[in-house]
């Protein structure tokens, strides 16, 4: 009878949506020479930032002047701390298929990838 009272509260866990952290979008770039690929993670707003091709090393503080998931739009500047383990200084910018990548006086073309469009 004890385990019965508990069935509610049991079905009020097991149905409450989830609000963690996920790939909200992706970018991959290049500046002709190299390659990138940065993970922008949230939920509905981005969290943090990691980057694919350099995992070992730490993307700091984010500040986010413009983001919009549905419509692929991102302005993010990257202020680095200049430790040896922290990634360098960057600006990303742009809509869709058009963004860039300002990084290491180089510029990267590149797309924007946004979950929503693989959802289906």
């Amino acid at each position: 009878m004890g385990s019965l009272r508990l069935l509610p509260l049991i079905f009020l866990l097991a149905f409450k949506p989830a609000h963690g952290t996920a790939t909200l979008c992706d970018y991959y770039g290049s500046d002709g020479t190299r390659s990138y690929a940065l993970e922008l993670i949230g939920y509905d707003s981005i969290a943090m930032i990691q980057a694919n091709s350099h995992r070992e090393l730490r993307i700091g503080e984010l500040e986010v002047m413009d983001f919009d998931y549905r419509e692929r739009r991102v302005h993010v500047m990257h202020h680095s701390s200049g430790a040896v383990d922290a990634f360098p200084s960057f600006v990303l910018k742009g809509t869709g298929s058009n963004v860039s990548l300002h990084i290491d006086g180089v510029v990267a073309k590149g797309e924007l990838t946004c979950q929503w469009q693989l959802d289906g």
